[in-house]
This record gives structure tokens, sequence and C-alpha cells, in this order.
């Protein structure tokens, strides 16, 4: 992270689960002059990755602090996270030695972080629009956006389907569960598909462009960019994707009203924007871009993983087109298999069911699932090491954007069979034979973003 710069750090869905062990861990590492999460180590090294051993300094001054924006839509919720939060933090302080320069980078650190609650229902278009308007009149920049809220529309466990696949497939009973069943035709209060306006929309639209007149409906695309022209580095948006994340869904039903498995198709979903992004990012560079030695893309000779956003492009004007005055690099993560509210929900219906999974996941990672984390803290290793690495992870993996295989890596927290945490990383790509769907899904993100701020705007100079 760049020297002399508070980082400002926005998490989606930050009042439990993932989202509360990501802050959760962002502010254990950041009260370090040098957190161990910004020299991060792939567990299974890639032959198109290779993660410098001389990594760059963290070298932010403690009396600079940080700033985590809690972005949640149960205000309530989130008050009670955050006071838990810097509990945890003032926990992990005390455990160190007060006379010594660690312990006392970490209470001046104390002093100066900010950790504060904003508004964000991500299953209202009105609160998206009103959030980046609001963000951006508190602040200049923002170095880190990640997009970690997800919901799904789980009703109740198929219980025929359990046990078959415990009997036949019992580590898939855990890594990719079938009987999780899910409520179709879930309708968001602005008549969109509930989950993918949750999970996928919503974020896109606060990445949008903000072509508006000012004051009006900002987005974050404007405060991503403002850091990428203060500093020598890139803003980081990070897209939570799972394992679980499945392309089983018909094209025609991109909104995912009518699929059973819409959770999963939206993370697959997250994963082709996410792709998308990133070829567009490259081929508006003015050289062609190529794979240096250490996986990072090249462009315009600067080997550092920055896409730098110039020159045209013939896509449809999207999200990528105000990234012209600034870069912003885009990553995918998962964050593995933990308990959350998810599985709470339909753990509940039956009696010991948290205790009965808790067994379960025990089994499955003994016999070596690398996927199953029971803490939030561990299940949020991948983002975070993502979020502070210096220099940058590689983003990218294809040599060439043109290359129809275009592939990108997704980091993933995985742990050992004793319960030792790790970095992994996979490769995400579409789906042969659905290939350039990403492009399509894009632009019709862009077409109901352009429909639905029109809209809005209309709706606001008639009152």
């Amino acid at each position: 992270m760049p020297a002399q710069q508070r980082p400002i750090i926005v998490v989606t869905g930050a009042n439990g689960g993932v989202g509360f062990g990501i802050c959760h861990r962002l502010l254990v590492q950041l009260a370090h002059r040098n957190p161990p999460d910004a020299s991060p180590r792939l567990f299974s090294p890639h032959p198109q990755i290779t993660i410098p051993d001389s990594v760059g300094s963290h070298d932010v001054p403690a009396s600079t602090g940080a700033t985590i924006v809690m972005a949640c839509r149960d205000r309530t919720r989130a008050e009670r996270a955050r006071t838990q939060l810097l509990g945890l933090l003032d926990d992990h302080i005390a455990k160190l030695d007060a006379r010594s320069a660690e312990g006392a980078y970490a209470r001046e650190f104390r002093a100066n972080v900010e950790l504060t609650v904003m508004y964000l229902d991500l299953s209202i278009m009105e609160s998206v629009f009103n959030f980046g308007t609001e963000f951006g009149e508190r602040y200049l920049y923002v170095s880190h956006l990640i997009c970690n809220a997800g919901v799904a529309a789980f009703s109740h466990i198929g219980w025929g389907k359990f046990f078959k696949q415990l009997a036949t497939k019992p580590m898939h009973t855990v890594e990719h569960p079938c009987y999780n069943i899910q409520t179709k035709g879930t309708r968001s209060k602005d008549g969109l598909g509930w989950t993918w306006q949750c999970n996928v929309f919503g974020h896109y639209v606060l990445l949008a462009p903000a072509r508006l007149i000012p004051g009006q409906f900002r987005t974050m695309q404007p405060v991503l960019n403002a850091y990428s022209r203060a500093v020598p580095a890139s803003a980081r948006v990070i897209w939570m994707s799972s394992i679980h994340a499945s392309p089983e869904y018909d094209r025609v039903d991109w909104q995912l009203m009518d699929t059973v498995l819409a959770y999963e198709a939206s993370k697959y979903q997250n994963d082709i924007i996410a792709l998308e992004l990133t070829r567009r990012a490259l081929l508006r560079t003015k050289e062609p871009v190529s794979a240096s030695g250490n996986g990072h893309a090249v462009a315009n000779g600067h080997a550092n993983g920055h896409a730098v956003a110039n020159g045209n492009d013939n896509q449809q004007t999207s999200v990528v087109e105000d990234e012209a005055d600034g870069q912003v690099l885009h990553y995918l993560v998962e964050p593995g298999i933990t308990p959350t509210n998810f599985a709470a929900l339909l753990l509940d219906q039956i009696p010991f069911g948290r205790f009965f999974m808790a067994a379960l996941f025990y089994i499955v990672r003994l016999m070596g699932s690398p996927h199953v984390l029971f803490s939030p803290y561990h299940a949020a290793l991948a983002a975070v090491q993502v979020a502070l690495a210096v220099p940058p992870l590689p983003s990218v993996l294809t040599p060439h954007v043109h290359d129809p295989h275009h592939a990108m890596p997704k980091y993933g927290s995985q742990t050992d069979r004793w319960g030792a945490e790790r970095l992994g990383v996979a490769e995400a790509r579409e789906v042969p034979k659905r290939e350039g769907e990403g492009r399509v899904l894009l632009d019709k993100c862009e077409e109901l973003y352009q429909e639905v701020r029109n809209g809005m705007l209309e709706g606001k100079a008639e009152d």
C-alpha cells in the first residue's frame, strides 16, 4: 500500500459472516506495520503466477490510520457488529508487548482507525444510488471496494437428496451440496430477480460510470479513479465468488428468476463479469498486452500488474469507460466453506442441526478437503491478502486479451487437514460453449443500469 496514503476500504455485507470476518482481519492486519497478509504466498503455485520473494513494505504510518466502511442494510445489526469488531481489535492489541515498537504502532493505529457504518441495501436501487452519492460527499477517494454482500433464497433441505449425496459422495455433501432447495421467482422491490440484483447487479451499479448532473446519483467509480490518480498504485475491486459457482442456468434467464440454482449462478456471473471487465480494460491499452515471467500483465512497458486504461474500445460503454482516468484492478476471490447465516437458517429447522453439520465439516476436512474453514476470520484470508498484497497479486493469466480462452486467477481461502490456513488459486474462465457470455451479460447490465438511472432521474425531476 502506498506510503503516506490512508486506506479507505468499503466492505458490503459487513455485519455478519464472511463480511464480518473481512473487517476483523483487516483491522488486525493493518494494526501491524508490516501485515503478514501483505506478503502472501500461494500454497499451490500456478505456472503463470510467480510472487516475488522480496515484497514491498506496507510502510503506512500508524498516525495515518485506516477507514473501513461497513456497507450494510441492517443498521442495528451493523452497529452491533461495529462494537464487536472494535472489541476484537482491542483484544488483539492487548496481547502485544506495550513496550515494543509493534505495540506502540498498534496503539497509535487504534487511536486513528475509523470504522463506520453506512446504509446500503443492494435489493433497492435507490439505496445503491444514494450510497454512492453519500459516499462521494464524505470521502475523496476509495482504495478498495470489496463486493462481498450476497443473498440466497434457500427455503428448506431436501433430505432425500442429502442422504443420497452423503452415501455416494460424502465430500460433495459439503463442497457441492445439491440438497439446499431455493425458491424460484423471487423478485426485488424494483421488479428484478432478487438474488441476481443483490449478488450481481447491485454491485455493478456501484461501479457504473457517473455521467450525471453533479450531486445526483454518484457511483463509486469516480472515487476509485481518484485514488488511482492520486497515488502510484491501482484501486482494487474484489468480487466475491464461490466454489459453488455454476453456469447451470438458461442464458435467456439472465436475471436468474427461473433457475433452481440462482445463488450458484449469480456467483458464476460475478466470475464472468470480472473476466470481461479485465479484458476490456486491457483492450484499452495502447500496446499489445503480454505476460511477463511473473504472471503480471504488462501494459505500456510496466510489469506491475496494473492495466492502464486508455485509447478506444469498440465495446458498448460500461464500467470501464470511466477507468480511463484511473487504474482499477479487478480480482476474484472465494472464501471456501464456513458456517454462515445461510446455513443457520436451514440447520435450525432440525434438532442439533448445527452440531451435526460441524461434525460433518470436520470429517470432510480430515478426508482432505481444503475448502472447509470454521471461522469467518480464516474465510477472509483470500480477500484480505488480495487487498493488502504488496506488490499487487496478478489479476490476469492469459498472455493476450484476444485469446479466446481468456482467464484470470481466482484466489481462495484454504486450510490443511489440521486447520492451518493457506492461499490457493484456481483459474476462472468462461465455460466452453458459453464463451462470450460475459460480454453479453455486461452489456445487458449496462442497458438496465441506464434504464434504471434514467427512470430515477425522471422521478426526481417530477418531485
